[in-house]
């Protein structure tokens, strides 16, 4: 009564208002869709098939099919819905493939103590290539980056252990080798470090005890790309060279020309050479003469975006190298793939 008292007493565009907001509460309909099994069972079987399709398309072809009807956001709900129980059962495993007493890594308190190992593929010039990474936990130093085309095997990943102890002057890492558990350190691989070191295979879905590795790879490959996107395309059977030629490059960049942050911003070969503080040292002098130095600099009056596009002189770059600085920067690569 009191409602229909106020309506009466508003003018068009303020009823118009509250109407709006009367409907405005939720409808049975937009909380619970009254869908019957066998059409959630359809939307479900749709979104498990293709993943990928939008709430609009997925929808519509729901109707196409006869299968069920509902709206774009309906299906966008049930989508989401069905990606968080996915999620939910992973998370559940995994807890249940829980080691079930903790764990327990080696850790590195020196050189040469404890090495980590993984492998990754590269699709460059229609063809595939397994990388394998030897790291040296302490000091992060990259002692092999080695490709080999198509997939790599127990043999190969043994051989990359050898070239590994090689720049360690022929001696395998004091405490142990860590692996996945994947088929490559399986067979000939636990065999080559029998009796030399021990092979610790980390439990499975837990990357993050060969973190070291796992984390480096993003950078050898932003890298390895990188140098081979510079390249002409080798002739047919010397893309395994030319790939080798950049990963040995990429080592050498990352062990003794780019600093690392957790290390405390010096280098793996400054770590190694026992060079760590004083080049730490010489850092922290840098900083406060660049400090001093800041505070009596009068401002430039031009702006960053001014100074930048003058510096880098863009006219002078081809279309093809402005698309691959971009490329580069987004970590896009399939530019490289074929």
């Amino acid at each position: 009564m009191a409602a229909r008292w106020l309506r009466d007493r508003l003018d068009g565009a303020a009823r118009r208002i509250l109407a709006w907001l009367e409907s405005s509460a939720p409808r049975p309909g937009r909380v619970q869709l009254n869908l019957t099994q066998e059409e959630l069972s359809a939307a479900a079987d749709l979104v498990q098939e293709y993943p990928w399709m939008g709430g609009k398309k997925g929808a519509g072809n729901l109707v196409h099919d006869g299968k069920a009807w509902m709206g774009p956001s309906s299906y966008d709900h049930i989508k989401q819905t069905i990606a968080s129980l996915y999620g939910e059962e992973l998370s559940s495993r995994r807890q249940k493939n829980r080691p079930p007493a903790p764990f327990e890594l080696p850790r590195a308190t020196g050189l040469n103590e404890v090495w980590g190992t993984d492998l990754f593929d590269l699709a460059v010039w229609d063809k595939k290539f397994h990388v394998c990474d030897f790291i040296d936990v302490f000091n992060q130093e990259h002692l092999v980056i080695r490709a080999v085309e198509g997939t790599a095997d127990s043999a190969f990943v043994a051989e990359c252990f050898e070239t590994a102890c090689e720049r360690r002057a022929g001696r395998p890492p004091k405490v142990c080798t860590k692996t996945d558990r994947g088929s490559q350190f399986q067979g000939v691989f636990p065999a080559a470090l029998a009796g030399r070191t021990e092979h610790v295979r980390i439990p499975p879905g837990m990357p993050w005890f060969n973190g070291e590795s796992e984390r480096g790879h993003r950078d050898i490959r932003a890298m390895v790309i990188g140098e081979l996107s510079k390249m002409k395309r080798p002739p047919a059977g010397k893309e395994l060279a030319a790939v080798q030629r950049a990963c040995d490059k990429v080592r050498r960049l990352l062990v003794e020309e780019i600093s690392r942050p957790s290390l405390g911003n010096v280098t793996p070969a400054e770590v190694r050479d026992g060079r760590a503080e004083a080049v730490k040292e010489a850092n922290r002098q840098y900083v406060d003469r660049q400090r001093i130095a800041r505070q009596s600099r009068k401002p430039n009056p031009r702006s960053l975006r001014d100074r930048l596009k003058e510096l880098l002189q863009l006219d002078r770059l081809s279309p093809g190298q402005l698309l691959r600085f971009l490329r580069l920067k987004a970590r896009d690569y399939k530019f490289m793939a074929g």
